[in-house]
């Protein structure tokens, strides 16, 4: 009986340990799209530069980048992250500036006003995994 025990928690923990990462995974793809979606778009500089890694976050600021080419990076980063932490960064020099509500698209800017929803995305993406 103790091995069958045994096993069944094994699986459990198995189970859960997935269930935690598909939660990670769906609650950096809703924020991190929502920041993206919500930067200011005057000429296109701001979104392409939000930039997605593993490890360190990356410093290079990238002036042709389309901002379909940030969301693509984010969701292939995130996808591969497991439990590793994940940097998610903006090179643009003026990002501050628009966060702070230098811009009209975004007075309230765009991580925080995102931010603001982490708990309703926490709580919609594990009643999703259920």
């Amino acid at each position: 009986m103790s091995d069958g025990l045994s096993v069944a928690i094994k699986r459990f923990s198995e189970r859960t340990k997935s269930a935690m990462v598909d939660v990670r995974v769906k609650v950096m793809d809703v924020i991190f799209t929502r920041i993206i979606e919500r930067t200011p778009i005057k000429t296109g500089l701001a979104r392409g530069n939000w930039q997605t890694s593993v490890g360190f976050p990356k410093q290079r600021f990238l002036p042709l980048r389309p901002w379909s080419d940030a969301l693509e990076e984010m969701r292939a980063v995130i996808k591969e992250s497991g439990n590793r932490t994940v940097f998610f960064v903006n090179t643009a020099p003026y990002i501050g500036a628009l966060e702070y509500g230098s811009s009209a698209q975004a007075p309230e800017g765009m991580v925080r006003t995102t931010l603001a929803t982490v708990g309703q995305v926490v709580s919609e993406a594990v009643a999703g995994v259920k």
